[in-house]
């Protein structure tokens, strides 16, 4: 996670943008803590501006920490939840789960995995891939490689596949249990409060659909290799891998009907429905036609990391 991440509050940021209701003020403690901690920091910059009129936890976190460094993040958490009256054990289990999610995501795949708020979740059904940024300057070829793992236009390695696809179902997890607890918390909150809580969930609940959309399409990926080596190696399509593989593309059509409903969007995939049909009418047929390697065409748009 980068130390820009650690210092910013709700509004958006590179990496969450266009978001503004992001809360995560444990990954923000503890990544202010981590930066104290190095040898001659005296201070810490806003990358991209605050807005300090807006209740915000993430900066509520950060002025904390500036008056109190030495404050445990347990009793943090509790100093700053305590605000909040009877919905405090609430608010504080939405953060906890929020930012456990944040630090699961593997910001560190690929600069293209920023602006997460701009990735479609109607994935492509091409083979998966994890986008690097490709820029020649001093920077990009040298320390960006230390920051993320995706700086060359190689071929990704299907173990870095089934990482970064973890990782996503990881982090999607703990947002989703972290939603349920700000539900809990916006029912037991009132006007402002109860109004942020809400937009802070709605919020969570978008980066949780990007985040299961790529670990869909990443597992797919994986499956769909396997399907095909056990093919080459002239063995009978397993049917347990044929059968999670349908799993999986179900679940990331349901997951793209609930972000369309969420944004009030019509929701058509019709070459999600078509794939899914042909798999299960004929599984060889399927790996045939779909989750094969495709010309990078920026098919999602730029920040819809796993699309070619």
């Amino acid at each position: 996670m980068s130390r820009r991440r650690c210092c910013q509050g709700s509004p958006p940021d590179e990496e969450t943008e266009p978001l503004e209701h992001l809360a995560y003020p444990l990954t923000v403690w503890r990544g202010l803590r981590k930066i104290a901690a190095l040898p001659g920091v005296t201070g810490i910059k806003e990358y991209y501006g605050l807005l300090p009129e807006r209740e915000d936890p993430n900066l509520a976190a950060t002025s904390l920490f500036m008056g109190e460094p030495l404050l445990s993040e347990d009793e943090a958490m509790i100093r700053l939840a305590g605000q909040y009256g009877p919905a405090a054990a609430s608010v504080e289990q939405f953060w906890r789960c929020a930012s456990s999610g944040m630090e699961f995501y593997p910001w560190d795949c690929s600069w293209m995995g920023r602006q997460i708020g701009r990735a479609r979740t109607d994935h492509s059904l091409t083979m998966p891939i994890l986008r690097p940024m490709l820029c020649p300057t001093p920077s990009w070829q040298s320390t960006r490689g230390t920051v993320f793992m995706r700086t060359e236009n190689t071929e990704a390695h299907p173990w870095l596949l089934e990482d970064v696809g973890l990782r996503c179902r990881q982090a999607a997890e703990r947002w989703a249990e972290a939603e349920n607890n700000g539900i809990e918390a916006a029912a037991q909150l009132n006007g402002a409060r109860a109004d942020q809580m809400r937009a802070a969930v709605a919020d969570l609940a978008r980066v949780r659909h990007r985040a299961t959309a790529y670990w869909c399409h990443l597992r797919a990926g994986m499956l769909a290799l396997s399907l095909r080596k056990a093919r080459e190696l002239g063995l009978a399509l397993p049917d347990a891998a044929v059968k999670e593989l349908g799993g999986i593309l179900r679940e990331s059509r349901a997951n793209h009907a609930a972000e369309c409903m969420t944004n009030g969007a019509e929701d058509q995939w019709e070459e999600m429905d078509r794939a899914i049909a042909e798999l299960g009418a004929d599984a060889n047929g399927f790996l045939d036609k779909w989750l094969i390697p495709g010309p990078a065409q920026w098919s999602k748009g730029r920040f819809s990391m796993t699309s070619a």
